[in-house]
């Protein structure tokens, strides 16, 4: 299964939330202590109160603000910024002790040395670790972040240059490194990436919180709230470096510090994380727990909602709607039938829910991530739709990425606009294989251009994983047009496929990476197999032996228990393989398989009843096999015309006539299975013991083939029938005359078939 790119959108929390009354008094100063007036200033984005002359300002809070809780602090006047309280935020005073509050707030201009307090750069690597944690997670292994475009804002923000801002930054992390506060060192290992390090800090750090949580009753709220920022930060670490289970464990544990009634935003915060981390967890398992944990992930966005609304929080409710339609995706993907179908709706419905807030102009960056999502959801819909619903969803998810690519460009975003690339190039790749031959071939060149420009970015050095699944869909866009495409031109297109899964397997290896690895020894067996088939003689038959040599290998590391789909796709393509070989034996074992999986699947169900009947002759089973699908399937008419014949060849004659007269009649079974169907029906009435019925069967045969077009012929392997036929008593005195019949409707066109048949009745005795 291809797997499809979503991209999680941060969530940048300002302390917002809602508690009583609070009368807030403060004073506006410089740096060099002199009062700033006639400035105004606002609370929590309450209305805003002008300075005094002194500086002095009051603002009366609703009864909804709370005591404690975090508020953020703004002074309008252009190109200063609020350096105490640090970028203004401040917790509400408890009133229990005081109901006055008196605040001094500092503001100075930008580009001041003053805002390289390391107080400042600490709680700014502390959200950037909640924005690493909320990048969507590709790959098996944690990447090196690039902190380049959160230094550049932050540059921007303040008033200085992005090399400024990363020097201080890295001296700031070489400071507090030999500290003796473990949070500090913590937060700098995390920068450096030393993730290890970091949680080793955090867990002194987590430690003496929750120590002091039990034991100091005064400060319990403060304390508790500390607590949960410090776990939230060790949950991060965790994240960023891909051990999602242990992440997983550290948010829910500073969950526990925290409530929805007295922080919030904090809460709701929290919930956020804990979707994106059962997000991850939930894509990188399989079976129940993948369910569960996708399923928890929704729940946990559909909980932040409550709290992050559109109409008070509409930044934070779009990027939770964008990042659950990501988890319904997900999950929907996984869900066949109804219920996935559902699911995906959700989805696109969330996306587009979240463009009431982002737009191209306001939001472009925010846009564009979303429409490279509702890309990924349109595609899954689309695939499991067939005909034109299906291909105008494809279509409509091809219009939703090239729009996403007309923000993200290679120079300004490069990841993004591979990602993108690569989800294009696999819908076009998609459309391609339903449309076959010129048009297909087209729009799977196109997803070639597309791989290839993603290539671009991703290269073996800096993502391997990625460059390596990127060579994966480039050889399957190849082996679907070198399929099509015949000749020197079609052999020369499959050649390109297995070098492009040859370079895959350069990074997917079967001690690092089994299962990758198992996937794309599928893809290239198969892809030899394809080859195999076109080239005649010696060589086509070594490329067949390869393929099968791949297969067996692939199994090795694929347990039925623990990897059931790889397992049944491995054994597919084995059938398949052993099916060209003509190893019936061992293609009827592979394709045993695959049924006991897929019990409904239509090329494993045909071929091993061909394979039973039509070769090795196993007539019971091939019977067992076609009744099991004709239970399943009692509106199929081609296995039901299959099934008359294996009711012939194991001697259940009278059934089998019976089941002809009825097939027959219906308009729905083709000419030539009916001519097929009534010369069985005649050996089916000598082994019954009416040799007198057989002339007047043999008049309906030829009237009825007298009028068919002139390239007329009947389509049927009679192998099976005719070696029951050669080893049947009762069939025996009969067996040269229906060998003479079979022949007959073996000839190539109308004319001979009929005056092969005009023979064959004259000779019946």
């Amino acid at each position: 299964m291809k797997h499809i790119l979503l991209l999680f959108l941060f969530l940048d929390l300002s302390a917002q939330a809602l508690g009583q009354q609070i009368d807030l008094v403060g004073v506006l100063k410089t740096d060099s202590n002199k009062p700033v007036p006639s400035i105004k200033v606002s609370v929590a984005g309450g209305q805003a109160r002008p300075t005094d002359p002194k500086g002095q300002f009051k603002i009366i809070l609703s009864n909804d603000f709370k005591e404690g809780q975090r508020v953020l602090i703004k002074v309008f006047r252009y190109n200063w910024v609020i350096n105490h309280p640090v970028d203004g935020e401040w917790n509400l005073p408890n009133i229990r002790e005081e109901n006055i509050k008196t605040l001094d707030v500092v503001i100075v201009p930008k580009g001041s040395k003053a805002l390289w307090a390391h107080e400042r750069i600490e709680k700014y690597v502390g959200k950037l670790s909640d924005e690493i944690a909320k990048l969507k997670k590709e790959g098996n292994h944690p990447k090196p972040v690039d902190f380049t475009s959160y230094l550049s804002e932050w540059a921007k923000e303040y008033g200085f240059t992005p090399d400024q801002v990363k020097q201080q930054f890295d001296a700031w992390a070489d400071d507090v490194a030999t500290s003796d506060d473990d949070r500090k060192k913590g937060l700098s290992a995390f920068y450096q990436g030393k993730y290890d390090l970091a949680d080793e800090y955090f867990d002194k750090v987590t430690l003496r919180d929750e120590e002091r949580v039990k034991q100091d009753e005064k400060k319990l709220e403060k304390d508790k709230l500390i607590a949960y920022q410090d776990w939230k930060i060790r949950g991060n670490n965790a994240s960023a470096d891909y051990k999602f289970a242990a992440a997983l464990k550290m948010y829910e544990r500073a969950e526990t510090h925290i409530s929805k009634d007295k922080y919030p935003t904090e809460w709701a915060e929290i919930k956020f994380l804990l979707g994106q981390v059962k997000e991850a967890l939930g894509t990188r398992v399989e079976g129940q727990e993948s369910r569960s944990l996708l399923s928890g992930s929704i729940k946990e966005y559909q909980q932040a909602l409550t709290v992050f609304t559109l109409e008070k929080l509409p930044l934070h409710w779009a990027a939770t709607q964008n990042n659950l339609g990501v988890s319904l995706t997900s999950q929907g993907g996984r869900l066949a039938g109804a219920e996935g179908d559902k699911l995906l709706h959700q989805s696109v419905e969330a996306f587009h829910e979240a463009f009431k807030v982002y737009s191209f102009e306001k939001l472009p960056k925010e846009w564009a991530a979303t429409k490279h999502n509702l890309g990924a959801a349109l595609t899954s819909q689309g695939e499991r739709l067939a005909g034109p619903e299906g291909m105008e969803l494809l279509q409509q998810s091809v219009e939703a990425f090239r729009e996403a690519l007309t923000v993200r460009s290679p120079k300004q975003l490069p990841r993004d606009w591979a990602a993108t690339q690569v989800n294009l190039g696999d819908v076009l790749s998609f459309q391609g294989q339903r449309l076959q031959r010129v048009e297909g071939a087209k729009l799977l060149a196109q997803a070639v251009e597309a791989y290839r420009e993603a290539l671009k970015i991703c290269t073996i050095e800096e993502t391997p994983e990625q460059w390596a699944a990127i060579q994966i869909s480039l050889g399957i866009a190849f082996s679907a047009q070198g399929e099509w495409l015949a000749g020197v031109e079609g052999i020369n297109l499959l050649r390109q496929g297995n070098a492009a899964f040859r370079e895959a397997l350069k990074v997917f290896t079967s001690e690092q990476l089994p299962q990758d690895w198992a996937m794309t020894q599928n893809d290239l067996g198969h892809n030899l197999q394809l080859q195999g088939q076109r080239l005649a003689g010696e060589e086509g038959k070594r490329l067949l032996q390869q393929s099968v040599n791949i297969l067996v290998e692939a199994l090795k590391v694929t347990p039925r228990e623990q990897l059931p789909q790889l397992w049944v796709t491995t054994q597919n393509n084995l059938g398949r393989t052993y099916y060209v070989l003509q190893d019936w034996i061992a293609a009827a074992e592979a394709y045993e398989n695959v049924l006991t999986i897929y019990s409904n699947y239509p090329e494993a169900y045909s071929r091993l009843t061909a394979i039973y009947h039509e070769a090795l002759f196993k007539f019971e089973d091939a019977f067992a096999v076609n009744q099991q699908w004709v239970v399943q399937y009692p509106g199929d008419v081609s296995a039901q015309v299959n099934f008359a014949e294996k009711q012939f060849t194991t001697g259940r004659f009278l059934e089998s006539a019976q089941l002809i007269s009825t097939l027959v009649a219906k308009p729905d079974v083709s000419p030539g299975m009916k001519t097929a169907l009534r010369a069985t029906q005649i050996a089916d009435l000598l082994a019954l013991g009416q040799p007198q019925l057989v002339f007047v069967r043999m008049d309906t045969i030829i009237a009825d083939v007298s009028h068919q077009p002139a390239e007329f012929k009947v389509d049927w392997p009679f192998e099976g029938t005719k070696h029951f036929i050669n080893h049947s008593e009762k069939l025996s005195p009969y067996r040269l005359w229906l060998e003479e019949l079979f022949v007959a409707l073996a000839n190539p066109a109308r004319d001979q078939i009929l005056k092969a048949l005009k023979e064959v009745k004259a000779d019946f005795k």
